[in-house]
């Protein structure tokens, strides 16, 4: 399956974690939107599949590899159990209650940006560039946890993008 993302011409705000620079929001150019509502996208970014996350195209940024996203920013962040609450954004305004563990320590920002057009405020998962047959990695973040999630997921499903810098 192959897929063409149009270039983001908008300058992407930054966030340094550790040694690496994330991009401070979701990628929000192309793909489809959260819970099926446009004006949702600035809030959450939107949804692609894993072809449409691999086709993104902007200069200095690529998607991240679950070496660069699981090793080493998880474990920068003190491993699985407490890393999605130091990424997830505070209070219940962009994640169902009870946002368990949150303090978006370093200003990563993640919101409940939901998977498919469902679980939204519930759920973020992220692409990752790895893959295996028919299913991506992704990085999944929940209200009711502090802890992140890497899993396998089916190519043609819709998650968030977060790029990281080159």
């Amino acid at each position: 399956m192959s897929a063409t993302i149009e270039q983001h011409s908008n300058t992407i705000p930054e966030v340094v974690i550790g040694t690496q620079t994330w991009a401070a929001r979701n990628y929000d150019f192309g793909g489809t939107y959260p819970n099926n509502v446009e004006s949702y996208v600035t809030d959450y970014g939107r949804l692609y599949t894993w072809a449409e996350a691999m086709a993104i195209d902007v200069p200095g940024w690529h998607l991240p590899s679950a070496t660069e996203m699981v090793t080493t920013l998880i474990t920068y962040l003190g491993g699985n159990t407490v890393a999605g609450g130091k990424l997830k954004e505070v209070g219940t305004t962009y994640w169902a209650d009870p946002n368990t563990g949150a303090d978006n320590t370093y200003g990563f920002g993640a919101r409940g940006s939901g998977t498919d057009e469902t679980f939204f405020g519930e759920f973020a998962e992220f692409w990752m560039s790895n893959e295996s047959g028919t299913d991506g990695y992704v990085m999944v973040i929940q209200y009711n946890s502090a802890a992140i999630i890497s899993a396998w997921k089916v190519k043609t499903s819709r998650c968030s993008v977060r790029l990281i810098k080159d």
